[in-house]
């Protein structure tokens, strides 16, 4: 059969058609398919069923997390890997740093160069033996829009937080946009690295209202919003996975630190002065996964509980043995104490059991949150 031109042309156009809708409907089933794919692991991570530490990880990982105010208030760096304990490690905001070969604030460092010159510092001051696998650099503004977006925060207050006009007594407490920054921000004079619990305790309570599967479904291919409400080097999937990893880290012994130094008054202006030799150490503890601890810069208290003449001044020397020279030897509050106790402040479990087996006495160990790191009440089981 013969066919005139405008027919043949016709069948070729029909022809071309059919394969533009194939390829089309093809090019739409793989895109189902990665999407699904990826919504699926995405939620997976969401939900928490893929661990952070189930990601391949090349040993120690760092996170920096700077809160600001119109200036760097507070900087601090998570520091974990697969197995050992966590490290919190407070960055005074009036460290001083090296830019351009001027050694500047931290706050003027930030304002002057942003978060690239921020985080070349901070890799600095460690020596880039800690370097900064990820970042989140949360402004006000941002972290008011966040509590807004979940609809407040529920916080598990322990002890009772007291700033300004705000009182926070123990238990279950729900926190709005003004309450929730004081919680956050706030720093206190007497313990100064306190802040970095409850900003992570924080973090961890945002991303669990944010992640769930109400929204998990809106984030599409691990794009989402909510990383507009702050700056951020991670993926909504690396959130995920640091969220898992504070959730880890809660569930682990943590230290809390400030990354070694002195505080020193240079003209009119208060800075911190890092110490490099000590940050080298503390570099190798926690490499390690040993506690970060110099004792010369242990407060130690040894006190006479039980009257014996010099006992004080005697237990002193046994615990000076141990490297610890800031020792102070006095009475007790009264002489009649039929134990031993040894005091110690949180982070100082370990030095306070130290101690413990150097005296060589069945004493009782109190955690507490006096100005000395460690005091031991001789009691009348020592003579």
């Amino acid at each position: 059969m013969n066919y005139s031109r405008s027919q043949r042309f016709g069948r070729k156009k029909r022809s071309k058609g059919k394969a533009l809708i194939r390829i089309s409907l093809l090019l739409v089933l793989i895109g189902f398919v990665f999407y699904t794919y990826r919504t699926v692991g995405l939620i997976t991570a969401l939900q928490g069923r893929d661990g952070y530490f189930e990601k391949s990880l090349d040993g120690r990982e760092n996170y920096l997390i700077s809160y600001i105010d119109e200036q760097v208030e507070t900087t601090f760096i998570i520091s974990m890997d697969k197995i050992g304990p966590g490290y919190l490690i407070n960055i005074p905001n009036y460290t001083r740093v090296d830019s351009n070969e001027q050694k500047i604030l931290l706050t003027e460092l930030y304002n002057q160069t942003g978060k690239e010159g921020l985080i070349t510092a901070i890799n600095n001051l460690f020596n880039d033996s800690l370097p900064v696998s990820g970042y989140i650099i949360l402004e006000r503004q941002g972290l008011e829009s966040l509590v807004d977006t979940v609809g407040g925060l529920s916080i598990n207050i322990e002890t009772v937080f007291e700033v300004d006009s705000l009182v926070l007594l123990p238990g279950q407490r729900s926190l709005m946009k003004e309450s929730a920054v004081k919680y956050f921000s706030h720093i206190d004079t007497e313990n100064k690295e306190s802040y970095m619990q409850r900003q992570v305790e924080t973090l961890q309570t945002i991303f669990d209202d944010y992640f769930k599967w109400s929204r998990s479904l809106s984030l599409l291919s691990g794009l989402s919003k909510i990383d507009g409400y702050f700056d951020t080097s991670m993926s909504i999937r690396e959130l995920a996975w640091f969220r898992n990893m504070i959730d880890e880290a809660n569930n682990r012994e943590t230290y809390l630190m400030t990354i070694p130094g002195n505080a020193e008054l240079i003209g009119d202006r208060d800075f911190w002065i890092v110490n490099s030799n000590k940050v080298t150490s503390a570099i190798t503890n926690i490499q390690s996964n040993t506690p970060v601890i110099f004792p010369e810069d242990i407060s130690v208290r040894v006190l006479n509980g039980n009257g014996v003449a010099g006992i004080a001044s005697r237990y002193s020397e046994i615990i000076s043995a141990l490297g610890y020279t800031n020792i102070q030897a006095d009475n007790a509050d009264r002489l009649n104490y039929t134990q031993t106790i040894i005091q110690y402040n949180a982070q100082y479990k370990h030095i306070a059991e130290e101690v413990l087996a150097a005296i060589s006495v069945d004493a009782q160990l109190v955690e507490t949150h006096s100005e000395a790191g460690i005091t031991v009440i001789l009691g009348q089981d020592v003579q």
